[in-house]
């Protein structure tokens, strides 16, 4: 068996959901963060202070290991994301929305008395409005030095004042392919349905999705809604496989390889190879992607406002559990 093949098998192992258990959800929320004039707060300086009082478990970049990113309350996480004034919340899977509608508040209300009190606002759009996108809004990541130093350069500044609402299902081997199709052929639609995102260094642009836009200036071969649907995962690998690799980690330090993944894989074990594409599927951003924690993510939504903090994640477990009529209504919407 070659490296892609032994590839293909391990990683479509990582899908183990079945028709018998019930579809976990998995929230990933972007937050902005703005001071009292409306320009980017500072997360880690105006924030990390007061949640380090409250006893929760810290964690650092793997590299600057002096540099906190984050805290873990039980399994989930309060961490920042490309920009110094995002907030990344992460739930760990749970069975229904309503449960993560419940956790999701539980975390933001620890984190709404500590912004009142740094005068900082918690803000529900998708864009930030006032500060220019710069290579000082990024926080201090080793990844992110290479991504935005080496692989992407400037034209990835503006993705850290951005802001969304992201989903994972948990997905079996044999829906795979149909539901990635299925929810980038719907992916336009849920643009205009969540579009939340118009205002940028304090104007209304005409996109209502600005957000959206800022990943085509990275490429279209890796971003937005793929040119054609898969006809099997074995082809989207086989995409994957074939595409430049911007980013690869060997030894807890990051690289960019900027190599066909293919040639990066040669004369490598399995196990070498599962680890490099474990990194390199996460710089293929389309708007619905596989994941190896055996789940589809939903990502071009922009974030919601706290009434409506759920509602992405209702629609798109909606749309895979009733996967044969969203299919269908697709095709008459095209």
């Amino acid at each position: 068996m070659d490296q892609f093949e032994t590839l293909c098998r391990t990683y479509i192992e990582c899908f183990r959901h079945t028709p018998k258990k019930s579809r976990k959800v998995g929230i990933e929320k972007e937050i902005l963060v703005t001071d009292a004039d409306g320009f980017m707060g500072d997360i880690t300086e105006r924030v990390w202070p007061d949640l380090k009082k409250k006893n929760l478990k810290a964690f650092s970049d793997t590299f600057y290991t002096d540099q906190i990113v984050g805290f873990i309350l039980n399994k989930d996480q309060i961490t920042t994301d490309a920009g110094k004034g995002t907030f990344e919340i992460i739930l760990a899977p749970l069975p229904d929305v309503q449960s993560c509608e419940r956790k999701m508040k539980k975390l933001l209300r620890i984190l709404l008395p500590i912004c009142s009190k740094q005068e900082l606002s918690i803000i529900g759009l998708g864009v930030q409005p006032l500060t220019k996108a710069s290579r000082h809004t990024w926080n201090r990541k080793q990844r992110y030095d290479i991504l935005v130093d080496e692989a992407l350069g400037p034209k990835v500044y503006p993705s850290s004042l951005t802001a969304s609402d992201q989903v994972h299902i948990d997905i079996s081997p044999d829906e795979l392919i149909e539901v990635i199709n299925t929810l980038n052929g719907i992916a336009g639609f849920m643009m205009v349905l969540f579009s939340n995102s118009p205002v940028r260094e304090n104007k209304i642009s005409k996109p209502q999705v600005y957000r959206e836009l800022l990943w085509d200036n990275l490429g279209r071969e890796r971003t937005g809604i793929p040119e054609k649907p898969f006809a099997s995962t074995e082809e989207y690998l086989s995409y994957l496989w074939k595409l430049p690799c911007i980013m690869a980690k060997k030894n807890n330090h990051y690289f960019s390889p900027k190599i066909p993944f293919e040639e990066l894989a040669r004369n490598k074990s399995p196990k070498e190879v599962f680890d490099l594409f474990s990194v390199h599927e996460g710089t293929v951003w389309f708007c619905a992607r596989p994941r190896i924690y055996g789940t589809v993510e939903m990502r071009p939504t922009c974030l919601q406002p706290w009434e409506d903090m759920m509602s992405v994640g209702a629609f798109v477990l909606g749309a895979v559990e009733n996967l044969a009529e969203t299919r269908q209504k697709n095709i008459l919407l095209s």
